[in-house]
Protein backbone atom coordinates (compact mmCIF):
# COMPACT_ATOMS: atom_id res chain seq x y z
CA UNK A 1 0.00 0.00 0.00
CA UNK A 2 0.98 3.45 -0.87
CA UNK A 3 1.93 5.72 1.82
CA UNK A 4 0.19 9.10 0.38
CA UNK A 5 0.02 11.00 4.07
CA UNK A 6 2.53 13.63 2.64
CA UNK A 7 1.56 13.52 -0.90
CA UNK A 8 2.24 17.07 -2.62
CA UNK A 9 0.32 15.65 -6.04
CA UNK A 10 -4.00 15.22 -5.88
CA UNK A 11 -6.87 14.06 -8.05
CA UNK A 12 -10.31 16.20 -8.37
CA UNK A 13 -12.86 15.42 -10.30
CA UNK A 14 -12.60 11.69 -10.76
CA UNK A 15 -15.04 9.61 -13.13
CA UNK A 16 -14.21 5.90 -12.83
CA UNK A 17 -16.66 3.12 -14.94
CA UNK A 18 -15.84 -0.04 -16.07
CA UNK A 19 -13.74 -1.09 -19.62
CA UNK A 20 -13.46 -3.61 -21.42
CA UNK A 21 -14.09 -7.07 -19.50
CA UNK A 22 -15.02 -5.17 -16.16
CA UNK A 23 -11.30 -3.82 -16.02
CA UNK A 24 -11.54 -0.16 -13.85
CA UNK A 25 -10.68 2.44 -15.72
CA UNK A 26 -11.14 6.75 -14.95
CA UNK A 27 -10.58 10.21 -16.01
CA UNK A 28 -9.43 13.05 -13.22
CA UNK A 29 -7.89 16.29 -13.13
CA UNK A 30 -4.28 16.26 -11.31
CA UNK A 31 -3.79 18.87 -8.76
CA UNK A 32 0.31 19.71 -7.35
CA UNK A 33 -0.38 21.43 -4.41
CA UNK A 34 -3.66 23.46 -5.34
CA UNK A 35 -2.14 23.81 -8.84
CA UNK A 36 -3.86 21.91 -11.74
CA UNK A 37 -1.34 20.24 -13.98
CA UNK A 38 -3.39 18.46 -16.16
CA UNK A 39 -5.34 15.37 -16.34
CA UNK A 40 -5.03 11.87 -16.69
CA UNK A 41 -7.22 9.07 -18.13
CA UNK A 42 -7.36 4.96 -18.02
CA UNK A 43 -9.69 3.19 -20.44
CA UNK A 44 -10.33 0.52 -18.65
CA UNK A 45 -8.62 -1.16 -21.06
CA UNK A 46 -5.38 -3.19 -19.11
CA UNK A 47 -3.05 -0.29 -20.48
CA UNK A 48 -0.88 2.43 -19.28
CA UNK A 49 -2.86 5.39 -18.30
CA UNK A 50 -3.01 8.68 -21.27
CA UNK A 51 -1.30 12.49 -19.55
CA UNK A 52 -2.22 14.96 -20.59
CA UNK A 53 0.43 16.62 -18.44
CA UNK A 54 4.00 19.61 -19.28
CA UNK A 55 6.51 17.37 -20.13
CA UNK A 56 8.38 19.00 -16.67
CA UNK A 57 5.17 18.24 -14.99
CA UNK A 58 5.15 14.78 -15.43
CA UNK A 59 8.87 14.33 -15.22
CA UNK A 60 8.44 15.50 -11.86
CA UNK A 61 5.53 13.17 -11.02
CA UNK A 62 7.62 10.29 -11.98
CA UNK A 63 10.81 11.37 -10.26
CA UNK A 64 8.39 11.65 -6.92
CA UNK A 65 6.50 8.38 -7.56
CA UNK A 66 9.88 6.64 -8.21
CA UNK A 67 11.38 7.48 -4.89
CA UNK A 68 8.17 6.64 -3.03
CA UNK A 69 7.68 3.57 -4.33
CA UNK A 70 10.90 2.24 -5.18
CA UNK A 71 10.30 1.33 -8.25
CA UNK A 72 10.70 2.67 -11.69
CA UNK A 73 8.63 0.74 -14.39
CA UNK A 74 4.99 2.57 -14.49
CA UNK A 75 5.46 4.08 -10.68
CA UNK A 76 3.43 7.26 -11.72
CA UNK A 77 0.84 4.71 -12.79
CA UNK A 78 0.88 3.08 -9.16
CA UNK A 79 0.53 6.61 -7.74
CA UNK A 80 -1.98 7.79 -9.35
CA UNK A 81 -4.05 4.96 -9.00
CA UNK A 82 -3.48 5.31 -5.27
CA UNK A 83 -5.02 8.61 -5.52
CA UNK A 84 -8.15 7.89 -7.40
CA UNK A 85 -8.54 5.09 -4.56
CA UNK A 86 -8.67 7.82 -1.87
CA UNK A 87 -10.35 9.88 -3.53
CA UNK A 88 -12.87 7.46 -3.99
CA UNK A 89 -12.64 6.28 -0.66
CA UNK A 90 -13.26 9.57 1.13
CA UNK A 91 -16.30 10.49 -1.37
CA UNK A 92 -17.45 6.76 0.14
CA UNK A 93 -16.71 7.57 3.67
CA UNK A 94 -18.75 10.82 3.54
CA UNK A 95 -22.00 9.52 1.93
CA UNK A 96 -21.75 6.45 4.22
CA UNK A 97 -20.39 7.70 7.33
CA UNK A 98 -23.17 8.12 9.65
CA UNK A 99 -23.96 3.98 8.87
CA UNK A 100 -20.86 2.26 8.38
CA UNK A 101 -17.41 2.07 9.34
CA UNK A 102 -14.24 1.73 7.07
CA UNK A 103 -11.54 0.03 7.73
CA UNK A 104 -8.46 -1.00 5.55
CA UNK A 105 -6.91 -4.74 6.50
CA UNK A 106 -4.02 -6.59 5.24
CA UNK A 107 -4.38 -9.90 3.32
CA UNK A 108 -2.90 -12.05 0.59
CA UNK A 109 -3.27 -10.92 -2.94
CA UNK A 110 -5.97 -12.66 -5.64
CA UNK A 111 -3.27 -12.96 -8.26
CA UNK A 112 0.52 -12.32 -8.57
CA UNK A 113 0.98 -8.50 -8.31
CA UNK A 114 -2.62 -8.34 -6.63
CA UNK A 115 -3.33 -6.09 -3.75
CA UNK A 116 -2.35 -7.31 -0.71
CA UNK A 117 -4.71 -5.16 1.48
CA UNK A 118 -8.01 -5.01 1.44
CA UNK A 119 -11.17 -2.06 2.30
CA UNK A 120 -13.72 -3.45 4.26
CA UNK A 121 -17.25 -1.35 5.18
CA UNK A 122 -19.08 -3.00 8.56
CA UNK A 123 -22.67 -2.01 8.76
CA UNK A 124 -22.26 0.08 12.28
CA UNK A 125 -21.69 3.67 12.82
CA UNK A 126 -18.16 4.55 14.09
CA UNK A 127 -17.71 4.91 17.33
CA UNK A 128 -14.26 4.76 19.61
CA UNK A 129 -15.47 1.67 21.30
CA UNK A 130 -15.83 -0.30 17.85
CA UNK A 131 -12.42 0.85 16.84
CA UNK A 132 -10.93 -0.69 19.80
CA UNK A 133 -13.38 -4.09 19.20
CA UNK A 134 -11.69 -4.17 15.53
CA UNK A 135 -8.02 -3.39 16.83
CA UNK A 136 -8.43 -6.15 19.72
CA UNK A 137 -9.53 -8.49 16.45
CA UNK A 138 -7.31 -8.13 13.95
CA UNK A 139 -4.38 -7.25 15.63
CA UNK A 140 -1.50 -6.85 12.96
CA UNK A 141 -3.96 -7.49 10.22
CA UNK A 142 -5.67 -3.77 10.45
CA UNK A 143 -4.09 -0.63 8.21
CA UNK A 144 -6.52 1.61 9.38
CA UNK A 145 -9.71 2.39 10.82
CA UNK A 146 -11.08 5.50 9.01
CA UNK A 147 -12.57 8.11 11.20
CA UNK A 148 -15.37 10.12 9.12
CA UNK A 149 -14.76 13.21 11.57
CA UNK A 150 -11.11 13.35 9.90
CA UNK A 151 -12.95 12.97 6.02
CA UNK A 152 -15.29 16.13 7.25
Amino acid sequence: MINLDNCPYSVKNVKEFKGRGGVPGFNCSLYKGSRKIGTVHNSGHCGCHKYNVKREDLAALSKYAEELTGETFEADDSVVWALVDRYSLHKDVRKDRKKSTYIHMKCEPEYEGGMDYKLIAIDRPYSLKLEDAIKVKLGDDLIKVYNPDDLA
